[in-house]
């Protein structure tokens, strides 16, 4: 089980305060750890990381929408947050390397998932299941291409 899902599990009945203690601790964990995002050394994982690539690139939703049609160039934004170029090293380090973030228009942490459920969201599309194959192969995909770049965890976002 990963640490996402025990962490979801687990909190379910406990008050949002406690919750948050939680996700701090589990942010200052992440923050502490060296993190090497090249992970092409599996076969499972070398298999993710091409159903990430083929997911980034798939259309679809009522507005046709992929995940390139956002972070496949540079200079890209949505209202006033500039939007990573996902298909470059630089621009993968940046969106990867910057989740867990404290987002400031809402006010509470945001993992990786909840980002990568909000894209689904703007795109017209249903959420994807919380740590289901779909979400990680994406995060494989985004780790792989964002390889060399610094982890800076959490955060700060609009």
């Amino acid at each position: 089980m990963r640490l996402d899902e025990i962490i979801q599990e687990h909190t379910k009945a406990l008050s949002p305060d406690f919750q948050t203690q939680v996700l701090d601790f589990v942010l200052f964990l992440e923050q502490k750890q060296a993190q090497d995002a090249l992970i092409k050394n599996h076969q499972q994982e070398k298999t993710f990381y091409e159903v990430g690539k083929r997911l980034f690139y798939q259309r679809g939703g009522t507005h046709d929408f992929s995940c390139a049609s956002c972070h496949s160039s540079s200079g890209q934004r949505i209202r006033l947050q500039d939007l990573p170029d996902l298909t470059t090293q630089a621009g993968s380090a940046l969106g990867w390397g910057s989740w867990p973030a404290y987002r400031v228009s809402s006010g509470e942490f945001w993992t990786m998932q909840r980002r990568l459920n909000d894209c689904f969201r703007q795109q017209r599309m249903p959420f994807p299941i919380y740590g289901s194959d779909v979400t990680i192969a994406l995060s494989i995909f985004m780790a792989n291409k964002g390889d060399g770049g610094t982890v800076q965890t959490p955060g700060l976002k609009r």
